[in-house]
This record gives C-alpha cells, sequence and structure tokens, in this order.
C-alpha cells in the first residue's frame, strides 16, 4: 500500500513538472540551469555596480539566487513552477538563507520598480517583452545581466567570453 501511494504522488509530481516544463517553454524558458562558470562572472559583473536588491527571472531551482545571497546581495527569485518553488524554499530553509526571497508569479506581471538589477536566462522571443517593462519600471541605471540571450534593441556594455551581457538602464 505504501508503494502504491509513493508511485501516486511521485506520478502527480512528475505530471505537475512536466506541465510547467511545456508551459514554460511555450511562454519563457524551461528549466535549465546555470553553469558555476557562468554564475562566478554574472557576480565579477555585478561587482562592477552598486548592486543591492536583485530580482533573478525564471529562478529555477535558485542555484543564482543563492550565489548572489551568498555574496550578500537581497535576491528575489521569481518562478512559477510550484515543484522548483518548493525546491527553492527547501533549499532556504536549510541553508539559512534570510536574503533569498521566492516569489511564485510569472515575471511579465510584477513591478521592478524596487530592485536595481535583474538576472534574466530567458529565450529571446520574451526578451523584447521583458526589455521594455524593466526598462520602464527599473530605476535609472540599474544592471540588467543576461545569460546567452541578448535584448534586441540595446546595446550590452560588456560581454564577457561565456554570453553574459550586462546592460544599464538609461531610461
Amino acid at each position: 500500500m505504501i508503494e502504491l501511494i509513493a508511485l501516486l504522488v511521485l506520478s502527480v509530481i512528475y505530471i505537475v513538472y512536466f506541465y510547467y516544463w511545456i508551459k514554460a517553454f511555450r511562454i519563457s524558458a524551461p528549466y535549465f540551469p546555470t553553469s558555476k562558470k557562468t554564475i562566478k562572472t554574472a557576480i565579477k559583473e555585478l561587482k562592477n555596480h552598486k548592486v543591492k536588491h536583485i530580482a533573478e527571472l525564471g529562478a529555477g531551482d535558485g542555484r543564482v539566487a543563492f550565489a548572489l545571497a551568498r555574496e550578500g546581495y537581497e535576491v528575489s527569485a521569481i518562478e512559477f513552477n510550484p515543484i522548483l518553488v518548493l525546491i527553492m524554499k527547501f533549499r532556504k530553509l536549510i541553508g539559512n538563507y534570510k536574503k533569498v526571497h521566492i516569489i511564485r508569479e510569472d515575471f511579465l506581471k510584477l513591478n521592478y520598480e524596487k530592485y536595481d538589477a535583474a538576472f534574466i536566462y530567458l529565450y529571446p522571443k520574451v526578451m523584447d517583452k521583458l526589455a521594455k517593462k524593466l526598462t520602464q519600471e527599473m530605476p535609472k541605471n540599474a544592471v540588467f545581466i543576461s545569460n546567452t540571450f541578448m535584448f534586441h534593441d540595446k546595446k550590452p556594455v560588456s560581454t564577457s567570453e561565456n554570453k553574459i551581457y550586462v546592460y544599464i538602464n538609461e531610461k
């Protein structure tokens, strides 16, 4: 009986995860973890700017958010997949990360005026919508760090060897 219940629970988790994975594939980007090398590069780039509160859009399992929090940044990890949100909440609990705030929401529906930086690892089709939204809502001189994909209507102020693009909000 316990095996049947465990199988049922695992099946439900798999179905929910798969549903949100497919939804993410259509809307923004499916879960794909950011490499340690890329995270180190992003942190190095952020240290060149006076940044305190970072929004990580499409946070996945939170590896970027937790790495940024270890560096002293306040981070809001924004993710809509409930399975990945649970993983982040568990990691936050066991790691005692007080500077990580987990938000289960569609990142296109949030307001970004309180953030002075954003870390983004999303498909190009979402980048254009996001560029306009972030430019309008975030303060002047806010920093946008994009992993792999560029904004089409903005020119990066710097580009690293492992495809980290840095933009400054000029409003």
